[in-house]
């Protein structure tokens, strides 16, 4: 009720039957004795309230933007140490507390008969995040900046792809703010900042300059008798954003900046752009006449588990040293870069399931909580190590020869694929599915596969690795060099420590320093015909996991395929170490027994009659499917009860339905075993 004594209008809207006919009339302002006119705007809702709004023009934001469309006079009442001011009209009241005076007016509004009713009304009251005190709406002297002008440069350079957006969907919101801007208020009354460079003649005219001697000069233009002390510097400073938009150019020399400037990428969250990434833009057009970077990557926000972004503030931040503890900071960071696509928030929270009913677990699997994300870069981690650890314990012979020569040539192949697609990736920037990309090369292709394939074998007696051959052992050691280079980006403290104790360094040498790998032209067919090998033998030890065979277990392998050599010869050694394979044999027909299966156009026999009884394993698997049957039917005559499903809990008619599909999934497996026998 305070800001009653700043009321300048009353408002309704002209639409609204009931006060049409007083549109253009007078009111009298309670307590103030004041008249002022009734007036007509579609602002105010006809709905809300008694549909008749008082205008306070320097006490709200909105009523301001009626009262300079109605042009209604402007009366501020509270003065700066929140009191009430003189312009508030009476006497009583002036110097008052306005929160004092709030109570006050309302009582005396009741004891002159004009306060019809109280009522309790939820409000959006803003107030200081530092201190609590209430932000109130109030008309002061501050300085603006027309912008409107100042945008369209800005505007055409990011929507012509001269500036470029990463993901390019925020040129639209970036568009939107731009085609909507007002004028800036560039001033604030803090304690530290840049000054406004404005200066002030004892007669309130002012000079703007950049030193004090420049104004003083300036001022003395104005009034020759000036003393140097009559000219006072304005003390209010700059917004924060006003000199942050200086950034690609206040921090160079101007040697540096004619080097640096426009720079490359700027990398930021796209919750500052418009209160920095356009900034930055307009001052680089309008001061350089140029871009001021020509990328702008725009990072997710990672959120908590009420989707709320992580502050200080809030307190709803993980401690950074307990998880660098738990997991490394190289795991910490692959997990965030991984999880993360450009411009795509993640949920980084340590919580578990709200309870064990199917929707609340599978809400909670979309999410990625902090085991989840960061426990993926710790495993990533231990593997780099311990796949470096196990190449540097082989010891080697000069005298061997390569036992496996085409497993080189397939992963150089394979390395300058990957090497040529994370080169797409970074130029894209498409950084998640760059280290995704990485991971898959370094543990599923180097790993699993290609260290499996070149690996010596135990010897027992000695009770160590044998030797391996000096060739083989250089490339995996080079391998390893440009593995490490290619991840350095992403997971820098591990990628330093294995690549400094690869070779002999320098003092000084860094990782950070080589050169960062280049594609070269590599063989896709030998990269195709080595994904065809992989899919045999995963179908060889498929097939070895089903009949539950030993690892031990030598098989033999037919084939019916037009190219021989591949398989006999050129990949014969990968088949027989990856997938337990001794005999590797051209065949034109099945063998008795064999356990068939295709790859592309060749088909392939493993046979089975030499190695179990078929009539033991049939009967076996018989009664497995009668066991499953059996449990699937009183899953079904469960579920067919129309009372179990009504009263039972959600999550354990969800249970038995999965039980279900399990029952029949396992019995469909099972009857095609027992088909290949």
């Amino acid at each position: 009720p305070e800001t009653i004594l700043g009321d300048t209008a009353v408002c309704v809207n002209p639409n609204d039957e009931r006060y049409k006919h007083l549109v253009g009339k007078k009111v009298i302002v309670p307590i103030a004795n004041r008249e002022v006119p009734i007036i007509a705007d579609e602002y105010v809702s006809i709905d809300f309230g008694t549909g008749a709004l008082k205008i306070t023009p320097a006490h709200d934001i909105n009523d301001y933007e009626i009262g300079k469309k109605h042009n209604l006079e402007v009366i501020d009442t509270i003065a700066d140490d929140g009191t009430m001011a003189v312009a508030c009209g009476i006497e009583k009241y002036i110097g008052k507390d306005r929160f004092v005076v709030r109570k006050t007016i309302a009582k005396d509004l009741e004891e002159a008969g004009l306060l019809l009713k109280t009522e309790d009304y939820t409000n959006q009251v803003g107030t200081s995040e530092r201190t609590g005190a209430v932000i109130e709406p109030k008309l002061s002297e501050q300085w603006f900046l027309k912008m409107k002008d100042l945008c369209q440069p800005a505007l055409e350079n990011v929507l012509n792809d001269n500036i470029q957006f990463h993901p390019p969907s925020f040129k639209n919101m970036y568009k939107a703010w731009i085609e909507n801007i007002q004028d800036w208020n560039i001033s604030r009354q803090l304690w530290w900042g840049h000054r406004i460079p404005a200066y002030y003649l004892p007669d309130g005219r002012l000079v703007v300059a950049k030193s004090f001697d420049e104004a003083y000069a300036k001022a003395k233009a104005l009034d020759p008798q000036l003393a140097p002390d009559q000219l006072r510097q304005d003390e209010d400073v700059l917004d924060t954003w006003a000199s942050s938009w200086l950034w690609p150019i206040s921090v160079f020399s101007k040697e540096e900046l004619d080097y640096y400037y426009p720079t490359n990428v700027l990398v930021t969250g796209f919750d500052i752009i418009f209160f920095w990434v356009m900034r930055m833009i307009i001052a680089g057009y309008e001061l350089k006449q140029e871009k001021p970077f020509r990328h702008v990557y725009f990072t997710g926000m990672v959120r908590d588990k009420l989707r709320r972004k992580m502050s200080k503030s809030l307190g709803n931040s993980p401690d950074v040293f307990k998880l660098m503890d738990k997991y490394s900071t190289d795991g910490m960071r692959y997990g965030i870069m991984a999880s993360s696509a450009a411009g795509n928030d993640i949920i980084f929270d340590t919580e578990v399931p709200k309870s064990q009913k199917p929707e609340d677990i599978e809400a909670f699997e979309k999410l990625e909580p902090e085991s989840k994300i960061c426990e993926t870069g710790r495993n990533f981690a231990n593997k780099i190590w311990n796949a470096f650890r196990l190449v540097k314990s082989w010891e080697v012979d000069n005298q061997l020869a390569p036992a496996n020569p085409v497993a080189m040539v397939w992963f150089e192949a394979k390395l300058q694929e990957v090497l040529a697609e994370v080169a797409t990736q970074f130029e894209q920037f498409r950084l998640s599915e760059a280290i995704t990309n990485i991971y898959k090369l370094i543990w599923d292709e180097f790993c699993a596969r290609y260290l499996e394939m070149i690996k010596p074998d135990y010897d027992a007696e000695a009770k160590k690795s044998q030797p391996i051959d000096p060739k083989t052992y250089e490339a995996t050691l080079s391998f390893l060099d440009v593995l490490m280079r290619l991840l350095h980006p992403f997971m820098p403290f591990i990628t330093e420590e294995v690549w400094q104790n690869l070779a002999e360094r320098q003092p000084g040498e860094s990782i950070c320093t080589s050169p960062f790998p280049k594609a070269q032209s590599f063989d896709s067919q030998l990269i195709a015909e080595a994904d065809g090998i992989f899919e045999v033998i995963q179908q060889i030890n498929n097939i070895r996991n089903a009949k539950k065979l030993k690892k031990s277990l030598v098989l033999d392998l037919y084939f019916n395929a037009q190219d021989k050599a591949l398989y006999e010869t050129k990949f014969a050694p990968t088949i027989q170490k990856l997938a337990g394979v001794g005999n590797i044999q051209w065949a034109d027909k099945k063998p008795e027994g064999a356990v068939t299966f295709l790859v592309k156009n060749a088909e392939f026999f493993v046979p089975l009659t030499a190695e179990i009884d078929l009539e033991e394993e049939k009967a076996k698997i018989r009664k497995e499917i009668e066991y499953l049957q059996g449990f699937k039917e009183s899953e079904l005559k469960k579920l067919s009860n129309e009372k179990f499903v009504a009263n039972a809990k959600p999550e354990v008619v969800a249970s038995s339905r999965q039980k279900l599909a399990d029952a029949e999934a396992k019995i469909k497996t099972l009857e095609e075993s027992l088909g290949s026998l």
